[in-house]
């Protein structure tokens, strides 16, 4: 029974100094420490989403140039492009007053006479 007794006083013993500890470790601080703290605290977090700011405007800034030089350089392409089967297509068809008549003519088309049968 005595040993079961000094391993109950020690594990007692060794919990109340973890428990000091912990209590000096988590205590609260004063109100004006504590309003310290959370300035600091605020300012770094400030200076912090400034910078991250600062930072995603310079990178959108150069995606945005470098989107418009892109669809510039696309729309420059598909000119040139346009252009080029343009000029493909136009030789084919000669203009309309260069166009030479149908091979096949047709008679003019006949008019009934008041004297056809069925009538």
């Amino acid at each position: 029974m005595g040993r079961q007794l000094r391993s109950f006083a020690a594990g007692f013993v060794g919990g109340a100094l973890v428990g000091a500890a912990s209590a000096l470790l988590f205590a609260p601080r004063p109100g004006q420490q504590v309003r310290e703290r959370l300035r600091e605290r605020t300012r770094t977090l400030q200076e912090q989403a400034q910078t991250v700011v600062g930072e995603m405007r310079s990178r959108s800034q150069e995606l945005l140039t470098r989107a418009q030089a892109v669809v510039e350089s696309a729309a420059e392409t598909a000119g040139q492009r346009v252009q080029e089967i343009g000029q493909r297509v136009r030789p084919q068809q000669p203009p309309a007053a260069e166009m030479p008549s149908p091979a096949v003519t047709f008679p003019p088309a006949e008019q009934p006479s008041a004297s056809a049968p069925g009538n």
